[in-house]
């Protein structure tokens, strides 16, 4: 199994995930939000790209396990208006829903 974040930003199917996550399901909530600065809308894909890049960083070291810890309060804060938003626009959220799959599987194991 992976321990780093780094090492899951590096692995191509993860990235492949996060990439869908953020550019198919956040990046649409953004696009569709009226208060949205539209001439940022057309930045999202090179900032998600940045985002991974930083998480790509060996030198941080950060743990997932310790990431995955307040996985609840992050969804509850960051996650469940994505998600609603999302719905409202008529998106499968499929990324989302294994995010969620994911996380019990950890607490499961925790």
């Amino acid at each position: 199994g992976l321990t780093h974040v780094h090492e899951a930003c590096l692995h191509s199917k993860i990235r492949a995930y996060l990439e869908l996550v953020m550019l198919e399901e956040i990046a649409p909530t953004l696009r569709a939000n009226p208060e949205m600065d539209k001439s940022l809308c057309d930045r999202i894909p090179s900032y998600a790209r940045s985002v991974l890049e930083r998480f790509e960083n060996v030198a941080v070291k950060d743990q997932l396990d310790r990431i995955a810890m307040d996985g609840s309060e992050k969804f509850r804060v960051q996650g469940s208006g994505v998600v609603r938003e999302g719905i409202a626009l008529g998106l499968p959220m499929d990324a989302f829903a294994l995010y969620v799959a994911a996380w019990t599987h950890f607490l499961r194991r925790a």
